[in-house]
């Protein structure tokens, strides 16, 4: 009667150790969930401020990162100011986005090669424009690298990543293991798609009403912490959609006047003697903002190569040319 009782016992013991276990994972899951959802940081813009603070400090300690990061822009990591310093005063390479040919070259040259048998240095000295290591490297990784899929997700992913996101055992933000779990999306698209496509935050149109709200909060906060936004207007919406939304459509210090045709040809020609935005803008005393400068750049650029293209009799397919402008917006 007494062994009955002791196994009883053990039952029960077992019995309650799998209900905690079973609260246990539901517990991990939902904290995986709301970790994914809190990652999101803030994004940070660089001001004329901010730019000139940067330049202070590193003609003062010359181009000691950490300790700038540290001691002038603690909120910024200091792979940004080192990033921010190289694109400022570094002249030898080129910064941006990358033309139709040098993204055509990359992916001939590393074509058939795996990863880690790539010689990188030989094929910086083989690219149409000088670029830095670093730049190569994330270039073929998120563009060119063979083993990620491109272009709309499959519904066979868009299962798969949803029944990833919901491992109790993953780490907080790691889209690396992410992307290693997918074994066909890169952690930047996995990291995409759960902003813009998982988490769930509201999309669209903003209203007016949503337009007063961030511009008063921005008054009361500033524009350099856009969580503290979200969070003070009890928005829905991810605070990179606010952030965008406020930098693309509502901030005063850019102009979005219409443009004219001599505009446009002087930031093209600026461009190809500077091969930086950055510098074309400070040059023509510009006050549009660095994202409209490009696309308008984009748009020139796809003009002359069309007119070329018809002044030599050769004719684009539509379906071609709608998937050349494809590769030109990424």
């Amino acid at each position: 009667m007494l062994s009955l009782a002791k196994a009883f016992g053990r039952l029960h013991i077992q019995a309650q150790g799998k209900r905690c276990l079973s609260s246990a994972v539901t517990q991990a899951v939902r904290q995986t969930q709301k970790n994914h959802l809190e990652q999101t940081r803030s994004r940070r813009e660089w001001t004329a401020a901010d730019t000139e603070k940067l330049e202070d400090a590193v003609q003062m300690h010359g181009l000691a990162y950490s300790y700038i990061a540290k001691r002038y822009f603690p909120e910024r990591a200091v792979v940004t100011i080192y990033s921010r310093c190289k694109m400022l005063f570094d002249q030898s390479v080129t910064r941006g986005p990358w033309e139709n040919d040098e993204s055509e070259a990359l992916r001939k040259l590393t074509e058939g090669k795996p990863a880690d048998q790539i010689q990188w240095d030989t094929i910086q000295a083989q690219l149409p424009r000088p670029r830095t290591l670093t730049d190569i490297r994330m270039r073929w990784f998120h563009s060119v690298n063979p083993r990620f899929n491109r272009g709309r997700w499959s519904d066979e992913e868009k299962a798969k990543f949803t029944s990833i996101l919901s491992t109790p055992m993953l780490q907080h933000g790691n889209w690396q293991q992410v992307s290693a779990l997918m074994g066909t999306r890169s952690p930047r698209q996995c990291l995409e798609r759960f902003r813009w496509q998982v988490a769930p935050t509201v999309k669209g149109k903003f209203t007016k009403e949503e337009d007063l709200a961030i511009l008063g909060a921005v008054r009361e906060f500033g524009d350099a912490d856009f969580l503290k936004i979200k969070t003070a207007i009890n928005s829905p919406r991810s605070s990179r959609h606010l952030s965008h939304h406020y930098r693309y459509k509502l901030d005063p210090a850019y102009d979005r006047s219409e443009w004219n045709d001599e505009e446009v040809k002087s930031v093209y020609n600026a461009y190809q003697r500077l091969k930086s935005m950055q510098k074309v803008r400070e040059e023509l005393n510009s006050l549009r903002h660095p994202k409209d400068l490009w696309n308008h750049y984009r748009m020139e650029v796809m003009r002359r190569e069309r007119l070329r293209r018809k002044q030599l009799g050769i004719v684009t397919p539509r379906r071609g040319r709608r998937k050349v402008e494809q590769v030109e917006q990424e």
